[in-house]
């Protein structure tokens, strides 16, 4: 069975196409994947920083913000964004935290 993890996670966040971050319910940081790393900074510059503050440089969530809706239903959410270059699926981690995946999605051609 360990190797069976160690593999999914190997094949999860060693690649830069899937970025991750563990948000509390107050979507503040706790924990971001290497490759989200590799794009923004150090883990520890963000810990504790509110996910709209650290990667979108806003004061408030983005309205239709998935992790929002993940926290409000307690199910998970999936979205893509309008230019279509990532989606993001957030889930209930707990009750007190949300896992949001990011993936980069492949250019239209």
């Amino acid at each position: 069975m360990d190797d069976i993890v160690a593999k999914f996670k190997e094949t999860l966040f060693d690649t830069d196409a899937v970025e991750a971050v563990i948000l509390t319910n107050g979507l503040k940081i706790v924990w971001m994947s290497p490759a989200l790393e590799k794009e923004f900074g150090p883990l520890d510059d963000f810990v504790g920083k509110t996910c709209y503050e650290a990667f979108a440089g806003e004061a408030e969530p983005h309205v239709d913000c998935t992790v929002r809706k993940t926290i409000e239903s307690r199910a998970i959410e999936l979205s893509v964004n309008k230019k279509r270059t990532y989606a993001t699926v957030a889930m209930p981690v707990g009750d007190d935290h949300v896992a949001e995946l990011i993936v980069k999605l492949p250019e239209e051609e």
